[in-house]
């Protein structure tokens, strides 16, 4: 099996992986809960920031190719309470995990 084959088995498993809520749930979940440092059940800007900078740091990639965390943060606060809930921040969890698929 070829490399390039490899990869897009890889990818496709990823993708799959994201769109399957018996997958992802659980995922979200616990990325949520490492996430929320002070236990109030929300995601803070400065929280997301030391989220993602774990994650980037887990798969050797540097944290600002997440981009912009300002806007970031802004565009997931659906409600503009400064706060990210369980269902906004899923999404930054499942845009994520896509962009790595995307860069497979």
């Amino acid at each position: 099996m070829s490399k390039k084959t490899g990869e897009s088995k890889y990818k496709r498993n990823l993708i799959s992986a994201i769109n399957n809520d018996l997958i992802i749930s659980p995922i979200v979940n616990d990325s949520f809960i490492k996430a929320d440092k002070d236990g109030n059940g929300y995601i803070s800007k400065e929280e997301l920031k030391n989220c993602l900078h774990e994650i980037a740091m887990g798969l050797g990639v540097p944290s600002t190719q997440y981009g912009d965390i300002d806007t970031e943060f802004a565009a997931l606060d659906i409600n503009d309470d400064k706060k990210l809930s369980k269902k906004e921040f899923a999404k930054i969890v499942k845009r994520t995990l896509t962009k790595l698929a995307d860069d497979l």
